[in-house]
């Protein structure tokens, strides 16, 4: 048994079962809105100063492919111990949204002494300070991303994306308290490939889901087949059509049953043939600075735990949009809802 194609395959399957939720249909993951204050309104963030600057992160260099599709082995042995603290960055298509630089954004903490995993996604469009961000002074939590990795620009993808990662981490200890132990980042163009090399998603949408009024096409209610093209418009959509606010909650829904899909659909033995060309798109499009045992640790207590991971939500009562459009959030509230349910 080759170990190595082994651990870069846990990495592919802890990637996608930590960014998901449970798919329609299925027993449903608990679920905590936590409502904690009443939002107050203001034209700034009324967030405390930065404390400390977080650790530039440093990438850990992924496995070049390799030739022969090895099966997944069962029974291995689980290791890691205690808690750790992990940010999941998924950037966005430039040619879809310009103005963005990461749209999925997912706080987790992996526990594994309890065999616990609790995610909380965060709105991309949060409005935050950003002193660290050279020249920025505010902006939101996407574009915190994208000015870093634009700047960074020159010393090639990899090493902005780290650079992008960085100010996102920078952006949300500064504004809510949170510091990540480990990060992974993906590249825009990673679930579009790995979509299309797989041949494509099934997905069943419990209803239609109309996104014509920002160009990313119709898609009716029930069994639907995504291309990678097709699945990255579907999680892009923000403002369907018909809907007077922005469908940020919805978004995270559709992000979170794309993810599910591509799960599925990797996971069947069929598909194994097509890993050393997924390894071959991971390795080029994924930075992370987890070690390789880190890794497999990872994906064996997620397996482990299978399906009861605790999804966390900010609620709506959070943010508050102000005359300029920005949305502001209510930095107390979020903050303890972080630390009491990622910090402890």
């Amino acid at each position: 048994m080759n170990r190595i194609v082994w651990i870069v395959v846990g990495f592919l399957a802890a990637v996608i079962l930590v960014a998901c939720s449970l798919l329609p249909g299925s027993p449903p993951a608990p679920v905590v809105v936590t409502q904690l204050v009443t939002v107050i309104v203001t034209q700034e963030p009324a967030i405390p100063p930065p404390p400390t600057e977080v650790p530039p992160p440093t990438p850990t260099p992924l496995l070049a492919p390799t030739e022969t599709p090895i099966p997944i082995p069962t029974g291995l042995a689980c290791g890691g111990s205690g808690k750790m603290a992990l940010l999941l960055l998924g950037e966005s298509l430039p040619e879809k949204n310009p103005e963005h630089g990461a749209d999925a954004i997912r706080l987790v903490k992996v526990d594994f002494d309890n065999d616990a995993v609790t995610i909380l996604p965060m709105p991309p469009d949060l409005w935050v300070n950003t002193p660290n961000l050279a020249g920025v002074k505010a902006t939101t939590l996407t574009n915190s991303y994208r000015t870093a990795k634009d700047a960074a620009a020159s010393q090639g993808e990899r090493a902005a994306m780290v650079q992008g990662t960085q100010a996102m981490a920078q952006a949300l200890l500064d504004n809510f308290g949170y510091q990540p132990d480990h990060y992974i980042t993906l590249s825009q163009l990673l679930f579009k490939n790995m979509v299309d090399t797989l041949g494509g998603i099934e997905i069943n949408l419990p209803a239609r889901v109309d996104g014509t009024q920002e160009g990313h096409g119709v898609f009716e209610a029930g069994l639907q087949v995504f291309n990678g093209e097709r699945a990255n418009d579907y999680v892009r959509i923000l403002w369907p059509k018909g809907q007077a606010e922005s469908d940020e909650w919805g978004r995270f829904e559709r992000q979170n049953q794309v993810i599910a899909a591509l799960r599925t659909k990797i996971m069947q033995p069929d598909n194994w043939l097509a890993i050393p060309q997924l390894i071959s798109q991971f390795a080029d499009r994924v930075v992370t600075d987890l070690s390789l045992n880190q890794l497999l640790d990872l994906n064996c207590m997620i397996n482990a735990i299978g399906e009861s991971i605790i999804m966390l939500q900010v609620g709506q009562d959070m943010v508050k949009v102000d005359a300029q459009g920005r949305m502001i959030p209510n930095g107390t509230a979020i903050k303890s809802l972080i630390e009491m349910s990622l910090n402890k």
